[in-house]
């Protein structure tokens, strides 16, 4: 019985080692833990049991949703099984891990370099170990970065990793419809979905003057202000202002159109032709430059793709104006806009000298919320235009980067045909930066700013393989592609020629 008893003990020792003989060799072969030595990601669960289900998104357009008390991110579309899409799976899975660190705050020293190559964004351990599909795509050549191409440093920290990113990366162009009128005139007499957007907008931005503004030398008055009925403008660094007779069709077509020019307090009157010239004898632009800069950005979740990357270019464009234009005053204001029932519709910083300051609010934002196409630029521009305090004689550039357009409604409608208004009145350039994701919508909308404030329209390309979202060819003509903090550079030095 002693025997039998024993034998029985060891049959059952040899069958207990043998079942954790083939569990050890089933997670073995099972493992497949990232090189950076993080735990492999649990299956995705895109749902929460104490959440509805996430609207649907317009076609051709992502974005994600934060719902939940307890924070759970919910996709628009899940993501594609790997064995089937597996580029599209491991895109998912690396914006689902982005965007729920990116609610972490994003980390900036103080002592960045003004080169703006020391942007820090705490991302989590799944871009780490595909940082590859960031710097992914039809990248130009070697020598069109220079020595800044594809420079990112990873370092290890638990459960997540900093990404540094350097300014230098992202590609743009340029299109400046005031430059290429009939261009733009061809465009909106055949181009159907164009000349739509007029009447869904109520916007008519083709009948168009130009004046211009010199002393008896020729020489250009810049801050001269021309009027008509209806329509205000500034000239700007070449003495030129644009007006635009017609831009709210609710103006009539046939009333008498006379330009008044008031320069150095003298006033002068003349009809109007398609181009006039208005010499003031005397006359000088204000004697002192002055910069009032002014950087709108959209922050919610469909710019996470770009936004990191956005603010290291433009915190090197800043830096790079400041120091390279010592002796010119400068005053910066940084805005960030979401939309209704965000955690804020626009987050305001007013202008201000102190450009570090400035830097770090710019560097301390995150993308998230959204959730429909359409977001709060009509806020974001009222608040931009009239919420804060722009010099009387100072240069006023106003960037807007966006990749949708205002929601379409009774009260957007007639609110963006007297934003672009107000602002050609007070001589604000808006000069727009379309992001990836962006549509021929936002594009007709953000030209129309453009010209009539007599800014350019700019524009994020796909060149540099950075942005995960779809980049809508612009309908213009031949363009550059460029740099973009170069781009946008060249184009604040040209205004304070």
């Amino acid at each position: 019985m002693k025997k039998l008893f024993t034998c029985f003990l060891l049959i059952f020792a040899l069958l207990i080692s043998a079942c954790a003989s083939g569990e050890n060799q089933g997670t073995e072969e099972n493992s497949d833990l990232p090189e950076l030595g993080f735990p492999a990601p649990a299956e995705a669960d895109f749902t929460s049991n104490n959440e509805a289900a996430a609207p649907e998104p317009e076609s051709g357009y992502e974005d994600t949703y934060i719902a939940g008390s307890g924070g759970d991110i919910v996709y628009s579309e899940p993501p594609a099984s790997p064995a089937e899409t597996p580029a599209v799976a491991r895109e998912s899975e690396r914006e689902t891990a982005l965007t729920a660190d990116m609610a972490a705050a994003r980390s900036v020293t103080d002592d960045e370099s003004p080169s703006g190559g020391g942007v820090l964004s705490t991302v989590s351990p799944i871009l780490a170990a595909e940082t590859d599909v960031m710097f992914s795509g039809d990248m130009p050549s070697a020598e069109f970065f220079g020595d800044i191409s594809g420079e990112y440093s990873i370092a290890a920290q638990s459960q997540s990793v900093s990404i540094q990113v350097q300014a230098g990366l992202m590609t743009a162009g340029e299109w400046n419809d005031n430059n290429n009128w009939d261009f733009w005139v061809n465009l909106m007499g055949q181009n159907h979905e164009f000349r739509g957007f007029t009447t869904h907008w109520q916007l008519h931005p083709t009948r168009r003057y130009i004046v211009k503004v010199t002393d008896e030398n020729g020489n250009p008055i810049r801050g001269a202000e021309v009027s008509i009925t209806g329509f205000k403008a500034i000239t700007n660094h070449e003495g030129i202002a644009y007006v635009f007779r017609a831009l709210n069709p609710l103006l009539e077509f046939n009333s008498p159109t006379t330009f008044t020019v008031t320069a150095n307090g003298e006033t002068q009157t003349a009809h109007a032709a398609a181009e006039n010239v208005f010499i003031f004898k005397g006359a000088k632009s204000p004697a002192e430059l002055k910069l009032d800069l002014m950087f709108v950005i959209d922050t919610t979740g469909s710019m996470g793709d770009e936004l990191h990357y956005l603010q290291a270019e433009i915190d090197y464009v800043i830096n790079s104006v400041s120091s390279n234009n010592a002796n010119l005053p400068i005053r910066l204001s940084v805005n960030f806009y979401r939309d209704i029932g965000d955690e804020y519709v626009v987050r305001p910083f007013t202008f201000s000298t102190d450009i570090a300051a400035q830097v770090r609010n710019l560097n301390a934002q995150n993308a998230a919320g959204g959730g429909d196409r359409p977001e709060a630029v009509d806020a974001a521009l009222q608040n931009a235009i009239h919420e804060h305090t722009w010099l009387d004689d100072s240069v006023k550039l106003m960037f807007i980067v966006l990749d949708a357009p205002p929601h379409h409604n009774q009260t957007t409608v007639p609110a963006m045909s007297r934003l672009a208004l107000e602002a050609a009145e007070k001589g604000i350039r808006i000069i727009p930066l379309l992001a990836s994701d962006g549509c021929t919508e936002t594009e007709f909308l953000m030209r129309t700013l453009a010209m009539t404030t007599g800014g350019t329209y700019t524009f994020v390309t796909g060149h540099s393989g950075i942005s995960t979202g779809r980049h809508v060819e612009p309908t213009i003509g031949d363009y550059d592609v460029e740099k973009l903090n170069e781009l946008l550079i060249k184009i604040i030095n040209r205004y304070l020629q």
